[in-house]
């Protein structure tokens, strides 16, 4: 953000979108952020932008690779992760939402990816509040999953 007069700093912010779910909800991670002040310096806001792309491109790699690793990690694995994530269920969540996600995840060739797709299948039936605490648990137990298996989230570092 700028502004036209120079009365405000330049805000630099580098923003990753992810593809939520199927019907085109996109959740943004802010993953680099400069405020510079106005002193007509054209190389430093250059220089500003660079950095901030670059980290942004780092931090989308990243998130990549977690996804893919959480392809790889069986839930059957990680012993009683399920009931910790029962657990850490948002107070939104009903006990029919919790059912739905673990019926959708019982076979014993399940991933931790398909945890986090089962998670955000069940918050597509929701708007508002209820919905963002649903894809954030999902997000949530992706992370504790991956820690779980060793593999802590790359993106997040």
């Amino acid at each position: 953000s700028n502004s036209e007069i120079g009365a405000r700093a330049v805000r630099i912010e580098a923003v990753v979108y992810r593809l939520v779910c199927m019907n085109g909800l996109m959740a943004a991670s802010v993953t680099e952020r400069q405020v510079l002040r106005h002193v007509g310096d054209r190389s430093r806001l250059t220089e500003a932008v660079r950095v901030a792309v670059g980290h942004a491109a780092v931090v989308t790699e990243r998130l990549i690779g977690d996804f893919r690793r959480a392809r790889e990690v069986p839930l059957s694995g990680l012993g009683l992760f399920l009931d910790d994530v029962q657990g850490m269920a948002p107070p939104t969540a009903t006990t029919e939402d919790l059912a739905a996600i673990l019926t959708s995840t019982d076979s014993t060739d399940h991933t931790l990816y398909d945890l986090a797709n089962a998670i955000t299948d069940v918050a597509q039936r929701y708007d508002g509040n209820r919905r963002y605490d649903l894809e954030s648990f999902a997000g949530a137990a992706l992370a504790m999953g991956l820690a779980r298996a060793g593999q802590p989230m790359a993106a997040t570092a």
